[in-house]
């Protein structure tokens, strides 16, 4: 049930204390502090999976008031991998429609409303928490494929994890 220390290996994202908790078969092995979504664009609740790591992830504008605001960008206009104007900064992480674990955040912007209705964690972070869910994944994620993707930042790769993670919310 919601509310209890798992047992499990799993990620909690726990919204109210902005913070996102791994667990390796019940015991806590990282915690980072993290961006939720604004009030008007929740992050949702339930059990949702991770199933695949993406970096440098193109995003697609969604036909939301929220982006005619922005400048340079256009509702259903492709917005290029490693481009200034890409709000999911180099790793993107899906874990069920429409919520994303991703980067790109500012240290700044971390334990505030930041979003719209995803999980945001600064570029660091997020390089971090990849290496540790392809890990929980069954995967293998090195410091040396990391800065490959780095390196070729508008070229989107996918890593598919062996076995699903769960993501509590």
């Amino acid at each position: 049930p919601p509310s209890t220390v798992p047992t499990d290996s799993r990620i909690v994202v726990n919204a109210p204390a902005f913070r996102m908790d791994v667990f390796d078969g019940g015991r806590l092995i990282k915690s980072y502090k993290i961006g939720i979504g604004y009030p008007q664009f929740p992050l949702p609740t339930g059990l949702r999976q991770a199933r695949a790591i993406i970096f440098n992830p193109t995003w697609t504008p969604p036909d939301e008031p929220w982006v005619a605001k922005m400048k340079n960008v256009a509702v259903g206009e492709k917005v290029e991998a490693g481009s200034a104007l890409n709000p999911l900064g180099p790793i993107k992480i899906p874990i069920g429609l429409p919520s994303l674990i991703h980067g790109g955040k500012s240290p700044a912007k971390l334990g505030t409303f930041a979003s719209h209705g995803c999980v945001g964690l600064t570029t660091p972070q997020e390089r971090d928490f990849a290496k540790v869910l392809a890990q929980l994944g069954g995967a293998q994620l090195t410091d040396a494929a990391l800065a490959g993707y780095a390196r070729n930042k508008t070229e989107t790769k996918q890593m598919k994890l062996g076995n699903a993670v769960p993501v509590e919310l």
